[in-house]
């Protein structure tokens, strides 16, 4: 409760900070004016947790790397893989070799992104801006990710590609379209910004990918939308349908749709007339054409909200308006998750805590 007490007063010096605040390495420089420029705002977060273990409640410990996001100390970082975070008896950033007190204002299990406030404000610490509006990046684009890697004291750099933009990943379901870049998560490394060469932010990485190289950003967008939830409620509230949709290849135009598969009885979908084999073309006046399509859709859209659905059947166009309902969902790690040191390990006796 206290931190989310705190979270409504800086909650406004936050909105300004983001939207006034120009891009870091704006200047053009490249890869080492952006490093230069964002490795301030890079820190190590640490929280201790006490799990269940054979002989009794044992100490852990979740190590990752967070990154600043305002003036006024508040911070991005990773949840964990079950959302340890919010089981921590205590939260710290280590910022060249001292430790800071955080709170915790809020943490989502199925984006695996938790939001702190620094207790005590770092000297000459720096922030990188969520900026909502900005385009997303073209795949292609050259990305920096500074981590904070375990037992390595400084930030370091490291470069790749934004390699596509998904919102699955094998039998895993996203609730929104993640960014996937080269750039393999190591140990601690969940949590970190990447940002491409102008020194914007494109994403905070929450699942390494090594066998293909490459791991999952939550983009700046979603970001801005998931911060918004945690502020108000200090979670995550997912807008859901009682639909369920699957993407077919049309062999006769060579592209892909997105037809209704189920509904839910005695649902708003089934009273409003929508079909299972309705083709779903639009919401909102926005194009369906993919599965990532309509799970972005919907993600973005308020709980309560209604919806306006364009179906083709049977050759016309009909419309329907349907209320997205809110849904607290938690979810399963990943496959392929980060390293497990990433995740709660032993904390050692002898390291002090603030």
């Amino acid at each position: 409760m206290q931190a989310r007490s705190r979270a409504l007063w800086v909650g406004v010096a936050f909105a300004a900070s983001f939207l006034v605040r120009p891009a870091l390495g704006a200047a053009g420089n490249g890869v080492p004016e952006v490093f230069r420029t964002i490795a301030p705002a890079v820190v190590r977060v640490q929280a201790a947790i006490q799990s269940d273990s054979p002989s009794g409640r044992a100490p852990t410990r979740l190590i990752c790397t967070g990154v600043f996001i305002s003036k006024t100390g508040r911070l991005l970082t990773f949840a964990g893989e079950h959302n340890e975070v919010a089981r921590a008896s205590r939260i710290w950033i280590e910022k060249d070799g001292l430790p800071y007190l955080a709170q915790l204002i809020g943490s989502d299990p199925r984006s695996k992104i938790a939001l702190l406030q620094a207790v005590k404000l770092p000297p000459g610490f720096e922030w990188v801006s969520v900026e909502p509006g900005h385009e997303r990046p073209p795949v292609g684009t050259t990305v920096v990710a500074v981590t904070s890697p375990l037992s390595i004291d400084d930030p370091s750099p490291t470069t790749g590609l934004l390699a596509g933009y998904e919102s699955n990943f094998g039998e895993n379901i996203f609730p929104f379209s993640y960014a996937r870049v080269t750039i393999p998560s190591g140990d601690a490394e969940s949590g970190s910004p990447v940002l491409d060469i102008e020194g914007r932010l494109v994403g905070i990485s929450v699942a390494s990918l090594p066998q293909y190289n490459s791991s999952y950003l939550i983009p700046t967008r979603a970001i801005a939308r998931i911060i918004e939830d945690l502020d108000a409620t200090g979670q995550m509230v997912y807008p859901s349908l009682p639909i369920e949709c699957d993407e077919h290849a049309d062999t006769r135009t060579l592209s892909r749709e997105v037809i209704i598969a189920r509904i839910a009885p005695d649902s708003a979908a089934s009273r409003a007339g929508i079909r299972v084999g309705d083709t779903l073309r639009r919401i909102d006046g926005v194009n369906i054409r993919r599965l990532h399509d309509y799970r972005d859709a919907l993600f973005f859209a308020k709980t309560g909200q209604y919806l306006q659905f364009e179906v083709e059947r049977e050759g016309r166009l009909v419309t329907f308006q349907l209320p997205a309902e809110p849904s607290v969902q938690e979810s399963a790690p990943l496959t392929a998750p980060p390293p497990l040191t990433t995740s709660p390990t032993p904390a050692p006796g002898n390291t002090p805590v603030p």
